[in-house]
């Protein structure tokens, strides 16, 4: 700007004002013929007014910055609406500078709409630095005002950059302008204060209230809060009210809930997760999810098969995007599953509001032969024994780690999944898409009538095997052929197999006594089924083993009977007790026929009283000797 010069040129547009003037856009009453002109002092010739940001106008914000996506990954559009005190003209070469654009994932922005007030489309240039975060605009054309009153010219310019990854505060912005070689920089700040939820920044408008996020237990408590038919989840979590402001970036958030399908030893095992994410799962975040904490499995590592239930969005349910899907995933035996969400949310639909932020997904394995006694009847999210607790932590841990080709931070969450700690195991259906109870053991190995119990639905909780049995004998008698019949009822199913390639077999043993040669088929008198008719006797051993040839129930009592020659040795009862293949840890609770009845025991025949008479004493007569 300058003051201006001594002339003597006159003019008739010009009429001197009466009075001064201050200058500046705030003074009003101007004199002169041109309405752009603000005072007497800008008509005369050759004075420049400075060129200066309208901040307010009657204490109305004449600027603004808002975006479009406060998501991870999201392409956002950023929006910077300025009003300059004077028309833009090219030939001043005016550039506008947005700095502290942090952390965005784009090594390019574009320009992608802009707001001019004229019919004449204006030309930009742009140059972008990532590193800094600084987007400078040239205007290559005049913008001018189309009502021009004191020289307003109010401009919008939109561009579109990359979120990061990752959760961020909103960067303080610095907006500035400059024309040409003058030295001129007028700067607006956008300021912040107090805490994330404090923010104001200058020139925004002010965004309506939202719904605040779910606590982790969201799920559960679903669940908890009617069992019998649990609400379906809402919708995720509406970002916050500070979520418009220039790249604040919404952290990841996990809601989680993990069930299993039986907790018995060696049962194939279906383990389900229901996981509500705070933000839009985009392909573009590379979503790595790796779920650890499910040890001691049968199940060999290798890849395994993950099938979706359903997966998308919307205001309840958990969507239809995803439903029927699989996918391969890493597994390792050690308990951990690793899957790459990138081309299953690329062949999803991701637009608008079916973008994917719930999954509900499962993964079957073999549960181990053995409970592991340190996951304790609930756990605690370290695997410790503490009980039944309030916040209903696993030992399961979920980690979804989000990273982008832009961006060499990652983001992401990790989460100690949640479980049900109530009675009754729950199911993932497609039908309904959403959680629902079951309140038996509905299997091919359970009474229907059996009820499931509390903790039952915990992933990798086990019941300890115990096995109650009686064994009774027929023959105490040196020599006889002793039939022995067994009874067992177990508190688990006793299953054919237990892991890849393990054959199951129920061991009677501790049947010392007997003279019957070893017979690798040897036949039962009897069998309940599905116990088989043969066995494999080793007298070396002193055991009988049995082959099931299928799937023998819980809580149903099973028998059979067998032959055996007892010695002519007398000997005490034997302890017989069950083995079964795997069921390392099997409690037995046996109990024994008693006196001749007990097994395996032989009495010495006992000739006392004996006697022996004769029928004459006489010499060289015939005598009858008794």
């Amino acid at each position: 700007s300058q003051s201006a010069p001594a002339a003597s040129l006159t003019t008739s547009r010009l009429t001197q004002a009466s009075i001064p003037y201050s200058m500046g856009y705030q003074t009003i009453g101007w004199t002169t013929a041109n309405p752009s002109l603000s005072s007497a002092y800008e008509a005369a010739a050759l004075y420049i007014r400075q060129p200066a940001f309208q901040q307010f106008s009657a204490g109305v914000p004449r600027w603004s910055v808002s975006q479009s996506s406060a998501y991870p990954c999201a392409d956002n559009i950023i929006t910077v609406s300025l009003t300059f005190n004077v028309p833009l003209f090219a030939a001043c070469s005016p550039t506008i500078t947005v700095s502290n654009l942090a952390n965005t994932a784009s090594n390019t922005v574009t320009v992608t709409s802009t707001y001019y007030p004229t019919a004449t489309v204006p030309t930009y240039t742009s140059t972008w630095n990532r590193a800094s975060g600084t987007l400078a605009l040239g205007v290559a054309t005049d913008v001018i005002a189309s009502s021009p009153g004191v020289g307003d010219t109010s401009i919008s310019i939109s561009f579109t950059v990359s979120n990061p990854p990752f959760g961020q505060d909103a960067p303080v912005l610095s907006i500035s302008s400059q024309f040409g070689t003058y030295a001129f920089i007028s700067q607006l700040t956008s300021s912040a204060s107090g805490s994330v939820s404090g923010f104001t920044y200058y020139g925004v408008p002010a965004p309506a209230v939202t719904s605040s996020a779910y606590d982790e237990n969201y799920l559960v408590t679903l669940i908890s809060s009617n069992p019998s038919s649990p609400a379906a989840p809402a919708s995720f979590p509406v970002p916050p009210t500070f979520a418009q402001f220039p790249l604040y970036v919404v952290a990841q958030q996990l809601h989680t809930l993990v069930m299993q399908s039986t907790p018995f030893p060696c049962a194939p095992n279906t383990i389900s997760f229901a996981m509500l994410s705070r933000v839009p799962l985009l392909a573009r975040c590379q979503p790595l999810l790796t779920i650890s904490g499910l040890d001691s499995t049968l199940t060999p590592s290798g890849n395994i098969t993950v099938t979706f239930i359903s997966g998308g969005t919307g205001s309840g349910g958990f969507g239809g995007n995803l439903a029927g899907q699989t996918l391969l995933a890493g597994w390792l035996q050690s308990g951990s599953l690793t899957m790459n969400l990138t081309g299953l949310l690329s062949s999803a639909t991701t637009s608008g509001s079916s973008k994917v932020d719930r999954l509900l997904f499962q993964i079957s394995v073999i549960n181990p032969g053995t409970p592991v006694a340190s996951r304790g009847a609930c756990g605690n999210g370290n695997g410790g024994n503490v009980g039944c607790n309030s916040d209903y932590h696993t030992a399961v841990n979920a980690m979804l780690a989000l990273s982008s080709v832009g961006s060499t931070t990652p983001g992401g969450d990790s989460r100690w999944m949640v479980g049900y700690t109530g009675s009754g195991i729950f199911t993932l259906t497609a039908s309904s898409s959403n959680l629902s109870p079951s309140t038996s053991f509905v299997t091919d190995y359970a009474p229907a009538s059996t009820p499931a119990g509390v903790g039952d639905g915990l992933p990798l909780s086990l019941y300890a095997p115990n096995i109650t049995s009686t064994f009774v004998q027929s023959s105490w008698i040196p020599c006889d052929n002793n039939i022995i019949s067994v009874t067992l009822r177990s508190n688990v199913p006793i299953f054919t197999t237990c892991g890849f390639g393990v054959n199951v077999y129920v061991t009677v043993a501790g049947l010392s006594g007997s003279v019957t040669s070893n017979a690798p088929s040897f036949p039962l008198a009897s069998t309940t089924s599905p116990l088989s008719s043969t066995a494999l006797w080793s007298n070396t051993n002193s055991n009988l083993v049995l082959t099931p040839t299928g799937t023998m129930q819980l809580s149903t009592t099973y028998s059979f009977t067998f032959s055996l020659q007892n010695q002519a040795a007398a000997k005490a009862m034997s302890l017989l007790n069950l083995a079964v293949t795997s069921l390392t840890s099997l409690i037995n609770s046996p109990s024994y026929g008693t006196g001749t009845n007990a097994p395996m025991s032989i009495t010495n025949l006992d000739w006392n009283p004996a006697t022996a008479s004769q029928s004459t004493p006489w010499p060289c007569a015939p005598n009858t000797i008794t």
